[in-house]
């Protein structure tokens, strides 16, 4: 993994260039999610000359992955045991960390989140960039206390539920935009990042803590007034309350709301595990309701805590940033997604930075999720079914032969078999050009002419037909005409009409001497950059056995020979010890004949082509 160390300006106030340093060592540019607040620390030898510089105020600015940052350095400490300065800085300018704003009455109107940053940073260098909120979401906002600007900032968010982006556009090493992006989330999904264990991960520790797990609330310390001087605790209690799907219910005169679809999951019959919850801030047995099924929903999942260790960080993962998990349990779901919310960034050593990470999801449909095994164990299911629904209906359409008395309930019995064998075979995959008429939730289409042309897999899900991506971990096919992919080694099987490229190969094949029973004859061929070279090894006369080679250089020379292969080695030198050759060379323009019998005595042909003085050597 390449990484360029990057080299930090130091300006004064007014962006003047005061000097520049890359000797800087132990640095950590610490990044949370939570606030976008950056910090940065590192130390700078004594003797580095950009080292007079490092004082409270001054700026540094340097462009990591893309990204400019501006610092302002709050902070140096000599060491005198290291003789270097240990400095500490600011991502935001002294305006925002210092600058006081006033208490702020609520305006007349309701306005968007843009006009209460917008009043925050007045008078500063800082405007409004990108807003995602828009005027979609207005409130009526009052600040009751002074506060620091980014206090304000802060609170901002909190109220409009949103999260703030600070960033800088540099020309040259100077300022020359700050921004404030107000957005629904830091970061983005970043489906071009996996982290992998084996890979980039080093250890994923998963821990369900089920302590505070609860299938029902009952709440306590509603108000004994209300609007119109009703009891909010009188109404909730007389209040016969169901949601809309059925999971949560408040029976009238009671206080607890029940979770009947996770109890019932849990296997707890009627034993709901009921906990408390305090009601004192509700202002309505409307906010009440809303508070007290948020909290069950929370409650009634087990905790789950998950830590994830890294070998190396992605240089281009920004804090909020979305990405996918390949665990290392095999227990546990396969594939999480996860958000980053903390980023330990070392500048002069990237193997000592980390990640914090939260918001362990796992992957569900629509996340890139249905690998060809879980498409598999859903047809494997689906067919299941069928089979037992047939195997019902069959059954008992003989009883109702044999029960007159009962035929009316048997006949009712193998229709309703029927109708659910129907059912479930209206589920089973189907494989066609076109979409399925009238299908079924969960349905899975296969779109091709017949199983051996599947172009696409479809699911019918919410009323529409979603593709899905197959993952290659799971693809188990017989024919690979349709990828395009390292295939690694291939063993067996017929190749025809194909190209290949490739940078040598190899082949070697024997066969039986038909002049000679019991013995055989290995032929050799090697293409590689030096040329091709074929060797022909068969018994000769007697014990000995004759090696035929001919060979092409690279440069078009032409090698012709044969020797006894018992003084000839192979793997090193195939020509060593050849009784007789010829070579034909068209660099040159030779023709060179050898003999076994000749000595030094040998003919040489010259300028064949040309026509010109030929020499004979004897």
């Amino acid at each position: 993994m390449s990484f360029d160390k990057p080299t930090i300006f130091v300006q004064d106030p007014n962006e003047l260039v005061l000097g520049s340093t890359g000797d800087y060592y132990d640095s950590n540019l610490q990044w949370v999610k939570e606030t976008d607040l950056a910090v940065l620390t590192f130390s700078v030898p004594a003797e580095d000359p950009a080292a007079a510089y490092m004082t409270k105020l001054n700026l540094l600015t340097f462009v990591l992955s893309g990204r400019p940052w501006r610092f302002q350095i709050s902070q140096a400490v000599y060491d005198t045991n290291g003789k270097a300065f240990q400095i500490t800085a600011k991502a935001f300018s002294i305006q925002l960390n210092q600058s006081l704003v006033d208490a702020q009455a609520a305006p007349s109107q309701q306005e968007p989140a843009a006009f209460y940053v917008g009043q925050a940073v007045k008078g500063l260098d800082w405007v409004v960039g990108r807003d995602e909120l828009g005027t979609a979401t207005l409130h009526t906002v009052a600040f009751s206390d002074q506060a620091t600007v980014l206090a304000r900032l802060y609170s901002i968010a909190d109220a409009f539920d949103c999260a703030l982006n600070f960033r800088i556009e540099l020309e040259g090493l100077k300022v020359k935009n700050q921004y404030i992006d107000i957005l629904h989330r830091l970061g983005s999904d970043r489906n071009d990042i996996q982290l992998a264990y084996g890979d980039n991960v080093t250890n994923i520790t998963k821990t369900v803590d089920v302590n505070t797990l609860v299938t029902a609330l009952e709440v306590t310390g509603l108000s004994e007034d209300g609007d119109k001087g009703n009891s909010i605790s009188d109404a909730f209690f007389n209040l016969d309350y169901a949601s809309d799907d059925g999971r949560y219910v408040k029976p009238k005169n009671s206080f607890v709301m029940y979770d009947q679809t996770t109890n019932k999951g849990l296997n707890q019959g009627a034993a709901y595990i009921v906990g408390t919850f305090d009601g004192s801030t509700a202002e309505s047995v409307q906010g009440a309701i809303t508070a007290v099924v948020n909290q069950l929903t929370t409650q009634s999942q087990p905790m789950t805590t998950i830590d994830t260790s890294l070998a190396y960080v992605p240089n281009t993962l920004s804090v909020g940033d979305t990405v996918r998990l390949i665990s290392n349990d095999p227990d546990d779901s396969n594939y999480l997604k996860t958000d980053v919310q903390e980023l330990d960034i070392c500048l002069d050593n990237p193997s000592k930075s980390t990640a914090v990470f939260g918001d362990y999801q796992p992957l569900v449909d629509g996340d890139n999720l249905y690998d060809l095994t879980k498409i598999k164990q859903a047809v494997a299911a689906a067919q299941s079914l069928a089979a037992t629904a047939s195997t019902n209906a069959t059954a008992a359409q003989v009883t109702a032969n044999q029960a007159a008395t009962t035929a009316g309930d048997a006949n009712t019995a193998a229709s309703a078999a029927t109708a659910t064998a129907n059912q479930a075979k209206t589920m089973l995959p189907i494989i066609s050009t076109t979409a399925p008429i009238n299908p079924q939730e969960g349905q899975i289409w296969y779109e091709g002419s017949d199983a051996n042309d599947i172009k696409a897999m479809h699911q019918y899900v919410a009323g529409s037909w979603q593709t899905n991506t197959l993952l290659p971990t799971a693809i188990n096919v017989s024919q690979l005409s349709a990828l395009s992919a390292d295939l690694g080694n291939i063993t067996a099987g017929t190749m025809q009409a194909v190209n290949i490229i490739s940078g040598s190969m190899h082949n070697e094949s024997t066969s039986d001497d038909p002049n000679r029973p019991g013995k055989q004859i290995t032929n050799t061929q090697d293409i590689n950059n030096d040329g091709f070279l074929m060797v022909i090894d068969r018994y000769g006369a007697g014990t000995d056995e004759l090696r035929i080679l001919s060979e092409i250089g690279n440069s078009g020379d032409l090698k012709l020979g044969y020797g006894l292969k018992k003084n000839i080695d192979l793997n090193n030198n195939p020509w060593g010890g050849v009784i007789a050759s010829m070579i034909l060379d068209p660099v040159n323009q030779n023709i060179v004949f050898y003999g076994a019998d000749l000595g030094d005595y040998y003919l040489n042909i010259q300028d064949a082509y040309q026509n010109k003085t030929r020499s004979v050597v004897w």
